[in-house]
């Protein structure tokens, strides 16, 4: 008889205890609020009519730690028309870029990222002037040997290796978009790579530039980036 007041403490404590699990449960289950919030979205959204522009961001440089000028910078972006009529990309311009470029691999756009960083080889540019040197520092006792001694630099310069990189695929900058459907770059099922092409000035993580996306029936939209 005297044990059954804390029996029942107990019993209370217990059941408490229990409605207090069976509550933080339920939050953390698929029926929490929380669950149905979308993760965090690093880039920029805008939007035009029925032309949606999603987590637009500028990728940070793969080497270095910032976009030099004249740099090819390559962009992560989602375009979606939720309209019912197909539409076209026509045009990305800003203050901090030259052109744009869509291209059609990443190994493309690749190629023309490290060709915009790739220094220039003094190479080539000192090998005329080096023949030219030689030329002239040559004895001339003899017009016939002068002769000789120009047509040896002739087939001197003429032998010389010259440069034989393939040109850059040239990337398009017309986009169209159809009804009802996306196009992505940077994304896990893009195929290609956007690209903002000899940018003007230095570019660095954390900065933001002005973007202005052009569509052909949407319209024009600028957003900072």
């Amino acid at each position: 008889m005297n044990f059954e007041p804390v029996t029942v403490r107990r019993l209370g404590i217990g059941l408490a205890l229990a409605a207090a699990l069976a509550t933080s449960a339920c939050a953390a289950g698929q029926d929490a609020a929380t669950a149905g919030e979308s993760p965090t979205i690093e880039g920029t959204n805008a939007q035009i009519g029925p032309i949606k522009l999603l987590d637009i961001l500028v990728e940070a440089p793969k080497s270095g730690t910032f976009y030099a000028p004249g740099s090819n910078v390559p962009v992560k972006l989602v375009v979606v028309n939720t309209g019912a009529r197909a539409d076209r990309l026509t045009s990305i311009t800003s203050s901090a870029i030259t052109s744009w470029g869509a291209f059609a691999t990443t190994q493309e756009a690749d190629a023309a990222v490290n060709s915009s960083s790739a220094p220039a080889s003094a190479t080539t540019s000192a090998a005329p002037s080096s023949a030219a040197a030689s030329t002239s520092s040559a004895p001339r006792r003899r017009g016939h040997a002068s002769s000789s001694a120009s047509s040896s630099a002739s087939s001197s310069a003429s032998s010389s290796p010259t440069s034989t990189a393939a040109p850059l695929p040239t990337p398009s900058r017309s986009i169209p978009v159809a009804p009802g459907s996306r196009v992505s770059w940077g994304t896990p099922e893009a195929k290609g790579a956007l690209l903002l092409m000899q940018t003007t000035k230095p570019l660095y993580p954390g900065g933001s530039i002005t973007l202005t996306f052009t569509f052909a029936s949407a319209g024009t939209v600028s957003v900072v980036v």
